[in-house]
């Protein structure tokens, strides 16, 4: 009986490892997925840019618009999200995918403090007060931010993810 009694506790110890083992790994996978969809995706937001306003005055202005559809077009190409942005296979993202902030600061921005045009080097910050997020990123040039939260399988909380393309001057 206590061969029996510790052969089961073995075989069990055994499979809630490897229980953890996948998580782990889908975890990782979900991660990778995401960084790697997301860096391609605000790379192309940041080439939506106004074309004629860049020749005429050597300076960068974003199509904003054009730049957040490239943004959803891209992200749903590279991971698992329909266009309204919700999961369609529930295997490693859980919720609906959440833009918490679309920063595009270009030569035609206005700094919120001071009221005038963006001076580069500018230092964006973004803050999360519910989840204790204090973000800050020297930008040398006209950028692109991008931050999304979802949840990730095995997690109990929404992930955040932040992303910067960047022309430096």
């Amino acid at each position: 009986m206590s061969k029996l009694l510790v052969t089961f506790m073995i075989f069990s110890s055994v499979i809630t490892l490897w229980v953890y083992d996948v998580e782990s790994l889908l975890q990782d996978r979900a991660n990778r997925e995401m960084h790697y969809a997301l860096e391609n995706a605000v790379h192309d937001a940041s080439l939506q840019v106004n074309e004629i306003e860049m020749v005429e005055d050597i300076k960068v202005q974003f199509d904003q618009v054009a730049g957040h559809d490239v943004f959803i077009d891209t992200l749903t190409k590279n991971i698992p999200f329909d266009k309204n942005l919700q999961p369609t296979n529930k295997t490693l993202f859980k919720s609906p995918l959440e833009i918490k902030a679309a920063v595009y600061l270009d030569d035609m921005t206005l700094d919120p403090i001071t009221n005038a045009t963006l001076e580069f080097p500018y230092i964006y910050n973004f803050v999360d007060s519910t989840k204790g997020i204090d973000y800050e990123q020297v930008i040398f040039g006209p950028s692109v931010v991008y931050v999304i939260e979802t949840q990730i399988v095995g997690q109990d909380e929404p992930t955040q993810f932040i992303k910067v393309q960047e022309y430096k001057r």
